[in-house]
């Protein structure tokens, strides 16, 4: 997956070994967390990246 077509998440995902839904999952989880404490915005936790959106 090198192509010029290779978006930064597909990169991302690669660079961090976050290979399955489920552990991709668990450090979006944590990233979301922080996003709603630093933005005082509760909603930002509950966000989540869905399965056809991650397989994608």
């Amino acid at each position: 997956m090198t192509s010029a077509s290779t978006t930064r998440f597909a990169l991302l995902v690669q660079e961090k070994h976050w290979d399955s839904y489920e552990k991709f999952c668990i450090h979006f989880a944590k990233a979301a967390a922080r996003a709603a404490e630093k933005e005082g915005d509760p909603r930002l936790s509950r966000v989540v990246v869905s399965r056809s959106t991650f397989d994608r």
